[in-house]
């Protein structure tokens, strides 16, 4: 049971997580977004 609940979380965090980076790559910000997490 955990680890299905476990193996669930982890693919759902992972396909949230490549949708999110790909919507950032396509936004026009997305560099300026970068340089600004990373020198914040």
């Amino acid at each position: 049971m955990v680890l299905t609940l476990a193996a669930i979380t982890n693919v759902s965090y992972g396909t949230i997580l490549y949708a999110f980076s790909v919507l950032l790559s396509e936004d026009a910000a997305a560099g300026e977004f970068d340089r600004a997490l990373l020198s914040g």
